[in-house]
């Protein structure tokens, strides 16, 4: 009796070797408590019987361990993998979990409403919430969840870390130098003020209006500076780093505006 066609379970090859379930269990997860003749004789019949291995699924279920990190980002996977700062971010969580011996579940949260289900139908331990917009329908279902979670650059999540720089601080920082240089007049070209694909002046109104905290924050940096210098901040949101096309070999497309005397005018 081969076993095939039946449904093989752990303790169908423990009957066939006449050793307990958690003996044949071991031969799978923990192979070092075993000899190597018994679990070469286990391994033996489960292949006779078609049996792979202990279903994942079940397993996780069991350990309350998936084994995996989910990465939230609102970007397609060919942007992620194009923009030089997507980059270092990916090649750094790459090298941890690595180390950590868990796997990475990239997670894009592009256009649509299937925001909260993508979270909730994870099956991760914990969340790195990378650059998402206030308010996102994605952050209400990480928080539900109740998971270890850690956001980059934004948003800030109450009660959990953040990774980022103090936006405030080094705006100013590079405000101020370029004003020490002996420029008075000064323009912000930014990517991403707005999610939606929106290009054009933005006056202060529109700068404080925008979804993405470390941005707003950025630009109040700028804006302070300068101020404080006399000089008028001005930001121009123009189009985003494009891997797939545009000038030069497809590298980046950029509109362009100047610091005038009215609102600097940006092209398409």
């Amino acid at each position: 009796m081969s076993g095939r066609g039946k449904r093989v379970t752990l303790q169908t090859i423990a009957d066939r070797v006449g050793v307990s379930r958690a003996t044949v269990s071991y031969a799978f997860s923990r192979p070092d408590q075993l000899s190597e003749k018994l679990r070469a004789e286990i391994l033996k019949v489960a292949g006779e019987l078609g049996y792979a291995g202990p279903d994942a699924t079940a397993r996780s279920l069991r350990l309350r361990r998936a084994g995996a990190l989910g990465l939230l980002f609102t970007e397609t996977l060919n942007y992620a993998f194009g923009d030089p700062y997507s980059i270092g971010l990916l090649q750094g969580m790459a090298a941890a979990v690595e180390d950590a011996g868990v796997g990475l579940l990239i997670l894009p949260l592009l256009t649509g409403d299937g925001h909260a289900e993508t979270v909730r139908g994870a099956v991760v331990d914990g969340f790195c919430v990378y650059s998402l917009p206030d308010g996102h329908p994605a952050l209400e279902e990480v928080l539900r969840r109740g998971l270890p979670a850690v956001a980059v650059d934004e948003p800030y999540l109450p009660g959990y870390p953040l990774i980022g720089i103090d936006e405030m601080a080094a705006a100013g920082d590079a405000a101020r130098h370029v004003l020490g240089l002996g420029h008075r007049r000064l323009g912000v070209i930014i990517t991403g003020l707005y999610h939606q694909a929106r290009t054009g002046w933005a006056d202060v109104e529109r700068q404080e209006r925008g979804p993405f905290q470390a941005r707003r924050t950025r630009i109040a940096g700028y804006r302070a500076a300068a101020e404080g210098r006399g000089s008028t901040g001005r930001a121009c949101r123009c189009t985003r780093w494009c891997a797939t096309r545009g000038s030069r070999g497809g590298r980046r497309r950029t509109s362009c505006c100047g610091a005038s005397r009215g609102p600097p005018r940006c092209s398409p």
